[in-house]
């Protein structure tokens, strides 16, 4: 019976450890962790990647950002995107913990007062 339950344990322990580990591909597959809304602004140029394995004529670049969602709480968030996107430029994401899935362009006053004050003040 031992030599079941010991390795059952230890595995159900390395899957915990896995899952808290909080990277991004976990974050992806992880089913504890909920999508979000976050707000963020582009303050750096993104890394460039290469061509676009789907789509070899786009160009794919990387950013990372520092979002605040509606509560304030703060997530460090990484996108892929087919462009440059534009400095000053603020973003509205759907992210699941650090990997951000949907982005859009909103415009500075739909941002809530309390989170503008956060991107603009870093």
């Amino acid at each position: 019976m031992k030599k079941i339950i010991i390795p059952f344990i230890i595995l159900a322990v390395g899957v915990g450890i896995f899952l808290m580990s909080g990277s991004m591909t976990v974050d992806r597959i992880n089913p504890f962790i909920s999508t979000d809304k976050y707000y963020t602004v582009i303050k750096e140029d993104g890394k460039y990647l290469g061509k676009d394995k789907v789509r070899p004529e786009d160009e794919c670049y990387e950013h990372e950002f520092i979002g605040y969602n509606n509560e304030g709480k703060e997530q460090k968030i990484i996108i892929n995107a087919a462009k440059k996107l534009r400095h000053g430029a603020y973003l509205l994401i759907d992210s699941k913990g650090k990997n951000g899935k949907y982005y859009e362009e909103v415009q500075p006053d739909q941002i809530p007062a309390a989170i503008k004050e956060k991107l603009d003040s870093k």
